[in-house]
């Protein structure tokens, strides 16, 4: 997580729970939801750009943190335009992600101290 992104979160990232919103079919994505849109993108170029993304990332492509995914996603940015509009849904999918996390946990808390009706 970027310190701009720490410092707008209502809580630490490990206190929050990765499936948050899980009830609502969300889930923060991962390195396989970047290939996966590659695929979707590059077709049967993707194994040769997924392979030169892990190397230049320095990643071995099973890292389930958002450190890596963060990685990945800065040179997937500067590969080309297209790959760079697909960090940049990546990228917005993560954030608000995040964001909906932060509410929910938000509404939760409040909702179990009785404030809101």
């Amino acid at each position: 997580m970027t310190p701009e992104r720490q410092a707008a979160s209502p809580e630490p990232e490990a206190a929050r729970p990765r499936d948050t919103v899980a009830s609502y079919g969300l889930s923060r994505p991962e390195l396989a939801d970047v290939h996966q849109a590659l695929e979707r993108v590059y077709g049967s170029q993707t194994p040769a750009l997924w392979t030169m993304l892990l190397a230049r990332a320095k990643l071995t492509g099973h890292e389930t943190d958002q450190a890596s995914l963060e990685r990945l996603l800065a040179v997937l940015q500067a590969v080309d335009p297209v790959a760079a509009l697909c960090a940049a849904s990546v990228t917005v999918r993560a954030t608000a992600f995040d964001h909906l996390s932060a509410v929910h946990v938000i509404i939760r808390t409040a909702d179990s101290a009785g404030s809101v009706e």
